[in-house]
C-alpha cells in the first residue's frame, strides 16, 4: 500500500468517504475528487489483478460488454467520427480487453489498435481477431504524436495511478480535433449514494472514483473541449423488479444520475 496525494490537484486536503475492509476512500476538500488513499500500488494490482482470472471475467461478458459500448458510441453520436475523418480513419482502444469492439470498428473500414494490461486477453485478441494490441499501459507504448483520429476509454481511468498523465498522452497521439470517448463509473450517480461502500465500483482496482463534475475539469485541465456528456443505469440488474429498473434507467438517462458518466471530446486546436 501506498500514501498519495490527490491524484488532480496534488494537495493533502481530504476527508474520508467510505471504508471498506482493505481499502478506503477519501473526497480531496480541495477539487472534489473521490479516491483510495492510502492504496495498492499499481506494480501490485498489475501481477494479482489483470491476470488469467480477470481475462476469464471479460470473456464471460465478452457480448454484453460490447453492446455497452456500441450504446455508449451511438449516444455520443459516432457519427461525428465517421463524418469527420474521411481518408485516415485510425482508432485505438485503451484497455481493450478481448478487442471484440475493435473487430467490429475494423468492419467498418477503421484502422484499428489495442492497448490492454492482462496478457491473456493480448493474446485472446491476437489470436482470436488478428488484432494489433500492445501488452502495455498506454505511456509506455509511446505512440507518435497524431497517430489516432479516435480513441476510446471506456471503464479504464478509474483503474489507472496518475489519470491526468494518461489523459495529457491521449491529447498529444491525437490529431487535430481528434476525438476521444471517455466513460467510467459515476460516484454522484444514484446507485453511488444508495450503496455507498457497497457500491459494485466501490473496489480495490477502482484507484479514482469520477463524478461527472470531476470528470469534466480533468478533461477540460488536460486540453479538451467537451462535445457531449450523459448518463446511463439507474439500477444495477438484480437489485430490483424489471420495472422499477426500467423507469430508473430512463430517469438516470433524462436528468444525468446514471451510473456511468460518459464524455465524447475533441483535442482543442492550438
Amino acid at each position: 500500500m501506498e500514501e498519495i496525494l490527490c491524484p488532480f490537484c496534488n494537495l493533502n486536503k481530504t476527508k474520508p468517504l467510505w471504508k471498506s475492509k482493505d481499502f478506503t476512500y477519501v473526497k480531496c476538500k480541495n477539487c472534489g475528487l473521490v479516491y483510495q488513499n492510502p492504496r495498492y500500488e499499481f506494480s501490485y494490482l498489475c501481477k494479482n489483478v489483470y491476470t488469467e482470472k480477470y481475462f476469464l471475467y471479460e470473456l464471460r461478458n465478452e457480448e454484453n460488454f460490447y453492446n455497452l459500448m456500441l450504446l455508449n458510441i451511438r449516444d455520443s453520436d459516432f457519427r461525428l467520427f465517421s463524418e469527420r475523418f474521411k481518408k485516415k480513419k485510425r482508432f485505438l482502444d485503451i484497455g481493450c480487453a478481448t478487442g471484440r469492439l475493435l473487430k467490429k470498428l475494423r468492419e467498418e473500414g477503421w484502422s484499428v489498435t489495442g492497448v490492454e494490461l492482462c496478457p491473456q486477453s493480448v493474446s485472446y485478441a491476437r489470436k482470436k481477431y488478428k488484432l494489433k494490441v500492445y501488452n502495455s499501459t498506454l505511456e509506455k507504448v509511446r505512440f507518435p504524436s497524431a497517430s489516432f483520429e479516435a480513441v476510446h476509454l471506456s471503464h479504464v481511468i478509474e483503474h489507472l495511478p496518475e489519470p491526468v498523465k494518461t489523459l495529457c498522452e491521449i491529447k498529444r497521439i491525437l490529431v487535430p480535433q481528434g476525438l476521444f470517448l471517455c466513460v467510467t463509473p459515476n460516484v454522484d450517480g444514484f446507485q453511488a449514494k444508495l450503496f455507498k461502500d457497497k457500491w459494485r465500483s466501490s473496489h480495490r482496482d477502482h484507484l479514482t472514483l469520477f463524478s461527472t463534475v470531476t470528470l469534466k475539469k480533468m478533461l477540460e485541465y488536460t486540453g479538451f473541449r467537451i462535445l457531449k456528456q450523459f448518463s446511463y443505469g439507474g439500477l444495477a440488474a438484480g437489485l430490483g423488479p424489471l420495472w422499477l429498473k426500467k423507469i430508473l434507467d430512463k430517469l438516470a438517462k433524462k436528468f444525468n444520475f446514471g451510473d456511468v458518466t460518459a464524455f465524447l471530446c475533441e483535442k482543442k486546436s492550438l
